[in-house]
């Protein structure tokens, strides 16, 4: 269940700043800054954390 929660916010994360920030308009490297990267930031911590349990 965490992880199903966890992949919708980051849909919805991504979602949202592309939204908000418009890289359709040229602005596209700002929609990386604020809505592409946290997510797989936050994703490669997970995979780090995760393999540090096992």
């Amino acid at each position: 269940m965490k992880i199903r929660t966890a992949i919708v916010l980051s849909a919805a994360d991504i979602i949202i700043s592309a939204l908000w920030t418009k890289p359709w308009q040229g602005r596209i490297s700002i929609f990386i800054v604020s809505g592409i990267l946290p997510v797989a930031l936050g994703w490669s911590l997970f995979w780090i954390f995760l393999a540090q349990k096992k």
